[in-house]
């Protein structure tokens, strides 16, 4: 369930008349799959489909209203450091001064320049949207352990810190999280509730 009722979209402006400084974040939407046609959409596919859709709308709104947007972008080769790039409806709704951030690890933060990009900035509130719900998303918002967790215990790794526990104030709603479980149910954030997080009902 949502911390915070009402728009994403609402509260964005609602903030940005309150004199916060907004920048928007996609994080590893870097899919180059066609769109099934129509007719061929399994219950998987529909929901991808509606993800995207919501996506494209948060960027539209973004670039309509002057906000600073960054593609954190994985490599696909940490050696030979070629990166995959955002998907291209995006970047097509996307402000033509947008910056790419490439990073090599699960965290935005923890294996990229995305902190100091979001500084210089003078960045206090980020819009996050992108891939993978509890994993990429997890770690970037709020941080914590980087796993991989086997049935909750922990990996034994350092904890690491995300935007939240930074002290950035993070925004975003289920809409335009992608992640799905193996039955192709939607997978629901499990850090919505954590501090510095606001958790909206609907985009």
């Amino acid at each position: 369930m949502a911390t915070f009722a009402g728009s994403l979209l609402n509260a964005i402006l609602q903030l940005k008349a309150e004199l916060f400084s907004i920048g928007f974040v996609v994080v590893d939407e870097q899919s180059s799959t066609a769109p099934p046609k129509e007719g061929e959409m399994s219950g998987r596919a529909v929901k991808e489909a509606e993800v995207t859709a919501a996506q494209n709308e948060l960027i539209k709104f973004a670039t309509q209203h002057n906000f600073p947007v960054w593609f954190v972008e994985t490599y696909t080769n940490v050696i030979s450091r070629d990166l995959r790039p955002t998907r291209a409806d995006l970047r097509e709704l996307a402000p033509k001064n947008l910056c790419v951030v490439p990073k090599t690890d699960i965290n935005a933060f923890s294996s990229s320049n995305l902190f100091d990009e979001l500084w210089n900035a003078k960045i206090d509130t980020i819009v996050l949207l992108g891939y993978e719900v509890n994993c990429c998303m997890r770690m970037t918002a709020v941080g914590g352990d980087p796993g991989p967790m086997i049935k909750g215990n922990p990996s034994g790794k350092p904890l690491q810190r995300g935007a939240a526990t930074i002290g950035f104030l993070v925004l975003t709603c289920q809409q335009v999280l992608r992640g799905l479980t193996l039955k192709g149910e939607t997978s629901m954030a499990v850090w919505m509730n954590e501090r510095n997080v606001r958790f909206y009902a609907n985009l």
